[in-house]
């Protein structure tokens, strides 16, 4: 778990949120899908457990080898390219070591080896191969990996996944939530979502849990007695239910020696992993967006206290007859920034998603508060007709119109911006799904 906090949100936590238990039964095929090694054991070790006892299956996709956490990794040896593979072995013989003790067989252990820190990366970047500057690498290296040898690659990365998904056949999924602060977690949210849509099988329940999220859990530090909510991070709350799965007094023991187990992170940070012993885990059940909704975005308080400078006040996507209209508006005072992408991944239920598009809208200001557009499409440009995508300024309001049929009948949208001054990425929203239909 490599825990890079990039952003931070806020929003007013309300009491009319739907709240539940996950029940688990001996017909349940579990399926948890960890960005990194000492997810499952923090986020979900009593899904796990409850799990077990109950004779289901449970599977864990690690996604990435966990090999880019700076507070470990010169721990191992002093020239990063060698410490980050001794650093990812010891974080899968931690895993197998912590899932044994919640009983998951190693045979159930699925070891991806993406490069940890470059999910992100990946998902933006979709027509490229990734090159890792720690590992100094560009395809999946490790033994222990499913995937040893391929590339880390877009195409590559999600294909696995939903293979994974198709071999294990799960009733219920655990997945990182869209709004968590580590971009791993963001953007396996992402291909976890493009997956369940491209399976499209109603009869899968699925579920987010966070792991990373500014001054929280609270308090900090063991307190098993505890109860654990949801962060309060968010400007507008998403209509999203709460589900909970609660412990044991033997299942509080037997997490806390499961998060240990991660020896590696516990020696760097064990307040904050402790601070995940609590009397419950907490999930949502993750719910699209609608069209013409406020979009959640970052809080302006919570990102100035890790001294970053807030870029998006607001932001919402509706629709007209023949487009589907972006707003969003600055605040003021932000620096200057030299080019705005959005990022617009349509997807149709039920059908391909590495077939659809992967557009890449670059803007820019232009004269007469008109905006300069080039719309790209896995990296390669595509030429549109004038009146069919467009974009005005005023002051810090920003409005692109793109027409529908670039969308080809799509029935979600995966949305994210991001800002930059000279190639340098300044920040990014989180991602979106926003329902079409």
């Amino acid at each position: 778990m490599f825990a890079v906090i990039l952003i931070t949100l806020s929003f007013p936590y309300t009491t009319n949120i739907a709240k539940g238990d996950i029940v688990f039964d001996n017909k349940d095929t579990v399926l948890i899908v960890a960005p990194h090694p000492d997810d499952e054991a923090l986020a979900n070790a009593a899904v796990i457990l409850d799990s077990v006892e109950k004779h289901a299956d449970v599977y864990v996709i690690f996604v990435t080898t966990g090999a880019h956490n700076t507070d470990t990794i010169l721990k191992f040896f002093p020239m990063p390219v060698f410490s980050s593979y001794l650093l990812a072995f010891k974080r899968y013989k931690e895993a197998v070591s912590s899932d044994k003790i919640l009983g998951i067989p190693k045979d159930h252990l699925i070891f991806l080896g993406y490069p940890d820190f470059g999910m992100m990366k990946i998902l933006t970047n979709p027509y490229i191969d990734y090159f890792s500057g720690i590992t100094l690498r560009k395809h999946v290296f490790e033994k222990w990996s499913v995937d040893r040898g391929s590339n880390y690659d877009f195409k590559v990365v999600y294909s696995e996944i939903l293979e994974e998904f198709k071999n294990i056949k799960p009733t219920k999924v655990f997945y990182p939530a869209q709004y968590d602060l580590n971009p791993d977690h963001r953007a396996v949210s992402i291909l976890t979502q493009a997956a369940l849509n491209e399976i499209n099988n109603s009869k899968i329940e699925s579920f987010t849990y966070f792991v990373h999220a500014n001054g929280w859990p609270t308090p900090v530090g063991y307190f098993p007695d505890e109860s654990l909510n949801l962060p309060k991070f968010l400007t507008e709350q998403p209509k999203w239910h709460v589900e909970t799965v609660r412990l044991s007094q033997n299942e509080i023991a037997k997490k806390f020696l499961a998060i240990r187990a991660h020896k590696s992170q516990y020696l760097s940070k064990p307040k904050f992993m402790l601070s995940f012993v609590r009397k419950n885990e907490i999930f949502t059940t993750n719910q699209c967006l609608k069209l013409s909704e406020k979009l959640p975005l970052f809080s302006k308080e919570i990102m100035r206290k890790l001294e970053l400078t807030p870029f998006v006040e607001s932001a919402s996507v509706d629709s007209s007859s023949d487009f589907y209209n972006i707003h969003f508006t600055l605040f003021r005072g932000v620096p200057h920034f030299s080019k705005i992408n959005i990022f617009l991944y349509p997807e149709k239920f039920g059908e391909s998603f590495l077939l659809m598009p992967k557009y890449r809208l670059e803007i820019e200001k232009g004269v007469n508060n008109l905006l300069e557009i080039k719309l790209f499409d896995r990296g390669k440009v595509v030429f549109f007709e004038k009146e069919s995508l467009s974009g005005k300024f005023k002051d810090l309001d920003f409005n692109v119109s793109i027409a529908k049929k670039y969308f080809e009948n799509a029935d979600v949208v995966f949305l994210m911006v991001s800002f930059e001054q000279f190639d340098l990425r300044l920040t990014e929203t989180p991602w979106w799904c926003i329902n079409l239909k």
